[in-house]
């Protein structure tokens, strides 16, 4: 069970390496806030990618956003 754990904050800190910790909407930076939303899921995909093989992370890594929990809901109701 702590390699499962040590293994998603390990690719955790690898999505916020790359895509960083804040919000792109409105700059939110608090610890915990953020989530990568993929604005062009692909149907079948719907997967946390904090669960994927590290191949498949680096491959939709760069397809992502950071997002606030709050702006994520409201780009979610906007598409709806």
């Amino acid at each position: 069970m702590d390699y499962n754990r040590n293994l998603r904050k390990a690719k955790r800190q690898f999505m916020v390496e790359i895509l960083g910790d804040a919000c792109t909407e409105c700059g939110d930076d608090r610890p915990g806030a953020i989530d990568y939303h993929h604005p062009n899921p692909v149907q079948g995909k719907r997967v946390p990618l904090t669960v994927v093989g590290w191949e498949v992370l680096k491959e939709e890594i760069m397809h992502l956003i950071a997002l606030c929990g709050a702006c994520h809901n409201v780009h979610h109701r906007k598409v709806a």
